[in-house]
């Protein structure tokens, strides 16, 4: 009889999730098009069931738990974690025939996510972009990664009577009225007039309205628009998008890189998944 602490210590892998993540595991080493089983070898598996390796790694981890937890493991504890790792191989391949991973939605997710996970240690296996990738990226999405900036004619009109002054001074602005502009915005705060990037417009009228400033085109009327200092009427005198260089936004083009290589792969994939396995879709 194995006495509690060591049963306790013992892998049980649980016949639901454990099971199930191995189901997962197996199913998708089964499935995924393009990848050659793994020839067996008894360097690299404790067992095998119905041909396939229980892998040494799980076995190792299980020692090195066991070891862990302070349980002293002699050889009847090393055949006690082997059986374990074969009932559940067993367990997995009686899933397998219940075709649990085609009916157990909890089943269906883990796959999926596994499926992902594959795909990014694969792209992860072979390496990091290097800076001609990112170079061409980055010449390829020069927007994505261009530093704005505006330069702004325009105010911030506070007081009681601000919204009516601030639709004059948009109709004053969008009509090239100068003279207008200035006598409606007297007294009231000016913008700056020098070029503006995105930190110093946050700084000077919020996240929201700085949004907006940005998105906007040359010679296009903004407002008015609700800041923490008033309402910002501004046209947009010149805008310049400065050219990023690969130095400044390298470790922004890398996660971007990264997440088309993901996306491009996971497209490839299910290109290939739809030539391989008929699909019938019937929308009710």
């Amino acid at each position: 009889m194995i006495p509690p602490r060591l049963r306790e210590a013992l892998p049980t892998f649980g016949l639901v999730v454990g099971a199930g993540v191995a189901l997962v595991g197996l199913a998708l080493r089964a499935e995924v098009p393009g990848r050659a089983r793994a020839p067996a070898s008894n360097a690299g598996a404790v067992a095998f069931v119905d041909g396939r390796p229980v892998p040494r790694a799980a076995y190792t981890r299980e020692l090195a738990r066991l070891e862990a937890a302070g349980v002293p493991v002699d050889d009847r504890m090393r055949a006690r974690i082997v059986e374990r790792l074969v009932d559940e191989a067993l367990l997995v391949r009686y899933g397998l025939e219940l075709e649990l991973a085609e009916d157990d939605p909890r089943l269906r997710v883990e796959l999926a996510r596994a499926v992902l996970d594959r795909l990014g240690a694969d792209l992860r296996a072979e390496g990091e972009p290097d800076d001609a990738a990112l170079a061409r990226h980055l010449e390829a999405h020069p927007t994505r990664f261009a530093r704005p900036r505006v330069r702004l004619v325009g105010a911030l009109v506070s007081g009681d009577d601000a919204a009516e002054r601030a639709a004059r001074l948009a109709q004053a602005l969008a009509s090239a009225d100068e003279r207008g502009a200035r006598d409606v915005a007297a007294g009231v705060m000016p913008l700056p007039s020098g070029p503006l990037d995105a930190r110093t417009l946050a700084e000077l009228v919020g996240p929201s309205a700085t949004d907006s400033v940005l998105a906007a085109s040359a010679g296009e009327v903004l407002g008015p628009l609700s800041t923490a200092d008033g309402l910002l009427v501004a046209r947009i005198e010149a805008r310049v998008d400065e050219p990023p260089s690969l130095e400044r936004v390298r470790d922004a083009v890398r996660l971007d890189l990264e997440r088309a290589r993901a996306d491009e792969a996971l497209a490839a994939l299910l290109r290939r998944l739809r030539a391989r396995y008929p699909v019938r879709t019937e929308v009710p």
